[in-house]
């Protein structure tokens, strides 16, 4: 959240986080344990970071180059372990050259990232086209939605919201009075704090179950201007609220989808259909089943037919240099489509059934690319699929980014993390038939 500071309204958001232009190290020490959280009202082990759930900010500015060392202790044996072993640490060293906005870090081991292991993480641009747009940006402008299951309505009683940024890529203002944000999505959007000296309720509002409140204070926080009583709002939800539909999003920067701007008109066209028998999903008839063997390493190996790969049926090859349509059965908030300016982000809502939704992308990065629900039981129960693009440039691209790997990241700590873990045995301790 970006705010917005009238010279005549002083708000408790008053700090402002000045980067140094100049790209620099940014050190963090994440140390992962067990603890009994209850986000929900209802008590479970879960994981906390730094003693936070959920995880703490990472920020940084574009250039910087972060060192994130992960001390994993974790003992809760009913609980999916990391491929970073118990009582084990491993150091992520990784460049943010050319890339600003909010993202988040996370678990991908199976349920992990929804018992509490994730955080947002902000790489800000000194550069920022809309700088002139807010005053205050920094660490306590950030908000985390977070429960186990549901998405949010968020709101901010008597204020509207100007939306900038979506996923990571800046977009045109775009004003409403609320917005639905689902599983894995950001977004930065600016408040003008030009209302009386009050308080004023942030509700976020799950879709389940339904009739959901901020009775009590639940699903909810206070915005409160410097001067205000201690205690909570009075306000009340907008009767008739503007309410964001993403397809009027618009990015500001290359705005065109890839490719003829007609549907079916791509490069390679794809369908996915979406379908669940009992707990498990299919993807044109397909479950995930994470393979013995990551899908890079098969293609490391020799493997460059995409038939071949596995799991099989779930890896689809994809061409280099081309436009990509993939239309996914089952919706988005427009029954048009947009080739002219659509909005770019890499998450997106699919809705329940009935409708479909279509998104483009053009193949310039060899490599396999997990595209998956971010509704984590949804992934675990098989909703995913691997496209292997550009099979025959991985090799070469691989092998220049593991020489500088071995730059990055200590050759002891790359080398023994797999057979660390493989010496818990993993499959019986996950479950694996």
């Amino acid at each position: 959240m970006l705010v917005k500071e009238p010279l005549l309204s002083p708000v408790f958001l008053s700090l402002y986080l000045v980067h140094n232009v100049f790209s620099t190290d940014v050190n963090v020490e994440l140390t992962v344990r067990n603890a009994q959280v209850a986000p929900n009202d209802v008590e479970c082990s879960s994981v906390i970071v730094n003693g936070q759930h959920p995880a703490p900010l990472i920020t940084g500015i574009k250039g910087d180059r972060f060192l994130l060392s992960v001390m994993d202790n974790l003992t809760d044996p009913t609980m999916d372990r990391c491929p970073i072993v118990p009582e084990h640490s491993f150091l992520y060293n990784f460049t943010v050259p050319d890339q600003a906005g909010t993202f988040w870090y996370h678990s991908h081991l199976l349920v992990q990232y929804s018992d509490g292991l994730r955080g947002p993480f902000v790489v800000y641009d000194p550069q920022d086209p809309l700088a002139d747009l807010y005053d205050v940006d920094d660490v306590s402008t950030v908000i985390t939605l977070t429960d186990w299951y549901n998405r949010y309505t968020f709101s901010i009683a008597g204020h509207n919201i100007t939306i900038v940024e979506a996923d990571g890529v800046e977009h045109e203002q775009f004003t409403v009075d609320s917005l639905t944000i689902h599983a894995a999505q950001r977004y930065s959007f600016i408040v003008t704090m030009d209302q009386s000296v009050f308080n004023y309720w942030i509700r976020a509002i799950p879709n389940f179950p339904e009739n959901s409140n901020n009775n009590g204070g639940m699903n909810s926080a206070i915005l409160r201007y410097d001067g205000a009583p201690d205690q909570e709002p009075t306000t009340t939800p907008k009767a008739n609220p503007v309410q964001m539909n993403e397809a009027d999003l618009h990015p500001l920067i290359n705005p065109g989808a890839p490719g003829i701007p007609e549907p079916g008109a791509a490069d390679v066209n794809l369908r996915m259909q979406i379908g669940q028998n009992s707990d498990e999903f299919v993807v044109n008839g397909v479950t995930f089943r994470p393979p013995t063997v990551p899908v890079l390493l098969q293609i490391l190996s020799g493997t460059t037919d995409a038939r071949s790969l596995l799991p099989a049926g779930s890896v689809y090859s994809i061409p280099a240099s081309k436009a990509i349509e993939v239309v996914i059965t089952i919706a988005i908030s427009s029954k048009e489509y947009k080739f002219k300016n659509p909005v770019r982000r890499d998450v997106v809502a699919i809705g329940e059934g009935g409708d479909e939704v279509t998104f483009r992308f053009f193949a310039d990065n060899p490599d396999p690319w997990f595209m998956h629900c971010h509704i984590d039981w949804h992934l675990e129960g098989g909703l995913a699929i691997v496209f292997a693009e550009d099979v025959p440039d991985i090799p070469p691209k691989c092998q220049y980014l593991i020489t500088q790997a071995y730059t990055l990241f200590d050759p002891e700590d790359w080398l023994n993390l797999c057979p660390l873990f493989n010496e818990l045995n993993p499959d019986a301790h996950l479950g694996v038939n």
